[in-house]
């Protein structure tokens, strides 16, 4: 079975290749989102993060949604935020996003958040798939002495609206000698990752 994807690579995060590799081990021939001009026949389509913010992002979701659905093929979901990492939510990301549900087959959700978001009509068409996890996509685990401090991990994009200085504050909170929190991503700026740094 033939599903094509959207998108097929992405440099910043290692999810899109995790989940391909997940569908590949589950038989599924993946393809990038582009072969649908070429294909004679498929049977879903996986989009993620298609939601756009301008009039011009709206028209080629548009183009794309009523391509796919001419072609008869099915629309997966993957619903990821519930607000951009931006923060912008205007009225075309909401109308993107109304489209999205309205003719999606699935969607799926990642938490159950999510799911109190998307409007009850949609509710059917929720599949609650739990988050892959990134264990060993960085590299190998590194071994550490055994003793009883605390060890956190915050990784991923670094951005204001993960609030990581909420993160850092309760961190505080604790002795030194009994936590340790190690925040490893790209930052957004070098304005935050200074403002991290000296949080």
């Amino acid at each position: 079975m033939k599903i094509l994807f959207s998108p097929f690579y992405n440099t910043n995060n290692r999810y899109v290749s995790i989940i391909i590799e997940i569908l590949k081990n589950c038989d599924f021939e993946v393809l990038p989102l582009k072969k649908i001009f070429s294909l004679s026949k498929t049977n879903y389509v996986v989009l993620n993060w298609v939601v756009g913010n301008t009039f011009m992002d709206f028209i080629k979701l548009l183009f794309l949604i009523v391509f796919i659905k001419i072609k008869k093929i099915k629309i997966i979901y993957t619903f990821h935020n519930i607000t951009t990492h931006d923060k912008i939510n205007n009225y075309w990301r909401r109308l993107s996003e109304l489209i999205t549900f309205k003719y999606s087959y699935k969607i799926i959700i990642h938490n159950n958040y999510s799911g109190k978001y998307i409007n009850k009509k949609y509710h059917n068409k929720t599949v609650f798939i739990p988050h892959p996890n990134y264990v060993n996509e960085y590299g190998k685990l590194i071994p550490t002495e055994h003793n009883n401090k605390l060890r956190l991990l915050f990784f991923g994009l670094i951005r204001p609206y993960k609030n990581i200085e909420l993160l850092i504050q309760a961190c505080s909170q604790f002795p030194k000698d009994d936590i340790e929190l190690t925040i490893a991503g790209k930052p957004c700026s070098e304005e935050y990752q200074n403002k991290i740094k000296n949080f």
